[in-house]
């Protein structure tokens, strides 16, 4: 799996092995491409990613750098400590991380960059539905790779690197930045790539669920509310071409009409990913499942509250009092 290999080199690193690593990482990115991998699964189907790589890599904003304020170095060290000093199992860490960015502010468009200019952003202290999830996820492998039993200590240099190596992994397709383009901008895709990769896995099939057929086009046909798409003819006809490999995606998702008979079975720290009617997306907003009085509730980046907290109605009252949102599909974090 991705996400194994990709650990396995990054614990290379960690304990010093650096010409080993390097070795290992040009063997993993050339054999890791997305395509390969998910020929092999038929409900992934190939992208169109080998159409556009040729202009995301004539793209002068393409750029790796990751800059890690001392706030987020900081966030990472309270986040390890806590782990430690609570015993958090991998079994219940990741409600204890979603719980960890209660009240953090809710805002968006964290991750792009006046310059228009593609990085790996970091930004713990300011979330918006996805980077939380994001966040959680690299989180739980994080400390995954730091628990691991017998390597060295880690410097909080290299704990930092692996960290940043983790979100690119789970942010862009194939786990590589590659520009703006490359990065995971619908959830459907996000969902699928991230199966794919081992970070996640798909739990909607223990429901009874229907078959969900993405149909996206927002972003290609909306350009004007995308300040990197804007002036970018190339990039508007790359991101038509993903738009057209997710739409080829098959899902399963429970409609909001039957989620009430499951809530029970349900269990806590599920990614939930909320399917969307509005024209042009698929996904319409994210959190995380969390039981509160034995009833299931939704813990995510709120943009009314102005904050990350954990929802007042039921999850399935939550859905049922937005008419856009059309179902749910359930994610465990590997």
């Amino acid at each position: 799996m991705f996400r194994m290999r990709t650990l396995l080199v990054l614990l290379l690193l960690l304990s010093g092995s650096f010409v080993e690593a390097a070795a290992s990482y040009a063997s993993e990115t050339a054999a890791d491409s997305f395509v390969p991998e998910t020929a092999a699964d038929s409900s992934v189907p190939e992208t169109a990613a080998d159409s556009f790589v040729p202009e995301m890599a004539a793209d002068s904003s393409v750029s790796q750098t990751a800059e890690v304020s001392a706030s987020d170095r900081q966030c990472l060290q309270q986040i390890r400590q806590r782990s430690r000093d609570n015993g958090w199992t991998k079994a219940s860490r990741t409600d204890s991380l979603a719980a960890f960015f209660l009240n953090t502010p809710y805002v968006a468009a964290t991750l792009e960059h006046p310059d228009g200019e593609e990085r790996v952003v970091v930004n713990l202290r300011q979330l918006d539905c996805l980077t939380l999830v994001e966040n959680v996820v690299c989180l739980q492998a994080w400390l995954d790779s730091l628990s691991q039993p017998g390597h060295p200590y880690v410097s909080e240099a290299l704990q930092t690197a692996l960290y940043v190596r983790l979100l690119e992994s789970v942010r862009y397709r194939g786990g590589q930045c590659r520009g703006y383009v490359s990065r995971l901008h619908y959830t459907s895709e996000w969902i699928a790539d991230n199966r794919q990769k081992g970070f996640v896995t798909d739990l909607t099939d223990r429901f009874s669920p229907q078959p969900y057929r993405p149909d996206v086009h927002y972003m290609s046909q909306h350009p004007e509310s995308y300040p990197a798409l804007r002036g970018r003819p190339e990039r508007i006809r790359a991101l038509a071409a993903v738009e057209a490999e997710v739409n080829r995606l098959c899902l399963e998702y429970i409609p909001k009409n039957q989620l009430g008979r499951w809530e029970s079975q349900i269990p806590s720290g599920c990614i939930a990913a909320i399917v969307t009617s509005a024209e042009g997306l698929d996904i319409g907003h994210l959190g995380f499942t969390v039981r509160q009085d034995g009833q299931l509730h939704l813990l995510h980046a709120s943009s009314t509250a102005g904050r990350v907290v954990v929802s007042e109605k039921t999850l399935v009252e939550y859905l049922q009092g937005i008419h856009r949102f059309t179902g749910l599909i359930l994610l465990s974090v590997n």
